[in-house]
Parts: structure tokens; C-alpha cells; sequence
């Protein structure tokens, strides 16, 4: 390998942290550069860029994603997550959020350990007194909220036997300060 190349190599090694964050469109990448152009010739600020850049990054609407997915595997520590159609999913702002399951645990710290990407289930509960149509939304560790009635077609369907796959879309901060979950539907074909 000649002179020119061999620079080629080391300026890409050099620079490699902050070209794994654009790669990634890393809600960071601007940082990351800088960290890698100003600290990269100590190897802890080499080390500190390249772990930056395979760390979790959000969408454009600013929504959290996990870097570790299941899916889109990008190499030993880092990943890309999985990016759905937005067209073909149906966004809900659960109901139901501030209560206790019957169980007594608090739906809020159900909620305060999900993450955007979150898979969920969705039942129907004739039990429920306030609305025995009820569309109970589930992540693995109980009930976190309800489909509201203003969807009664889906909720007619689930209780029909017809399976929605079904996400975390986001999860912000209502006006009362508790948490509100949005859910993401697809569809089923």
C-alpha cells in the first residue's frame, strides 16, 4: 500500500466514530464529530465517540429508539432499529393511564419502564365496570391503559378476535404532569 492510501486508511479509522453516527443519522452526529475530530487522537476520546455513536437514537419527530433491537443487527454492539411504514400504522393515545389495576400496582410505573418499540398486547375486558366494552392495552407486566371508545371500530374487532400487533409509538408527559402512552396499530392484512 502506498503513502496515499495508507493515510486514507488511518484518517478513516480515525475518523471512524463519527462516520458510524451519520451512517446511523444519529440525533448527535454533530457531537460526536467534534468529540471525534478534538479528543480522537487520545484513544479514551476514540473509544468515548465510537461507543457515543452506537448508542440509541431517536427519529426526526423525536421519538426514543432503543439501539437494541432484535431486529437489523449492524455489526458486534450496535444495531439499527427497525423502522415500520408510519402510512400503515394507526396511532391511539391510551385512556386510563393515571389509575391502579385492580392488583393494586400503579398503570404509572407500568408505564415509566417502557420504551418506544415496545411490543403490547391488546385484550378485550367484558369485566370492566366502567365500559364493559373495554380494550385493555397490556405490556408484560399488566395493564397500562385503554383504547378509547372514540374507537369503537378497532375496539369492535379486537373483541371480535381480530389480533392488532401492537407498540409503544411514544410515551410523553400529559398536562397533569402524569405519563400519557401513545400506541402504535398495525393494521391487521
Amino acid at each position: 500500500m502506498d503513502g496515499a492510501g495508507l493515510l486514507i486508511v488511518v484518517v478513516l479509522a480515525y475518523f471512524l466514530p463519527a462516520v458510524i453516527a451519520g451512517l446511523r443519522q444519529h440525533h448527535n452526529a454533530g457531537a460526536i464529530f467534534l468529540t471525534n475530530l478534538l479528543l480522537g487522537w487520545t484513544f479514551l476520546g476514540w473509544v468515548i465517540a465510537l461507543v457515543w455513536s452506537a448508542t440509541a437514537t431517536r427519529r426526526s419527530d423525536g421519538e426514543h429508539l432503543s439501539g437494541r433491537r432484535p431486529h437489523g443487527r449492524m455489526g458486534v454492539g450496535m444495531s439499527i432499529p427497525e423502522r415500520r411504514p408510519v402510512a400503515q400504522e394507526l396511532r391511539i393515545a391510551l385512556t386510563g393511564e393515571d389509575f391502579a389495576n385492580p392488583n393494586g400496582v400503579e398503570r404509572q410505573s407500568l408505564i415509566a419502564g417502557l420504551q418506544a418499540g415496545y411490543t403490547l398486547s391488546l385484550a378485550a375486558d367484558p369485566e370492566n365496570v366502567f365500559d364493559p366494552r373495554a380494550v385493555a392495552v397490556m405490556s408484560a407486566t399488566g395493564v397500562i391503559g385503554y383504547l378509547p371508545d372514540d374507537y369503537e371500530d378497532v375496539r369492535a374487532a379486537i373483541r371480535r378476535g381480530r389480533v392488532y400487533p401492537a407498540r409503544v409509538a411514544m410515551i410523553d408527559r400529559k398536562s397533569n404532569g402524569k405519563l400519557g402512552v401513545v400506541v402504535g396499530l398495525t393494521p391487521p392484512d
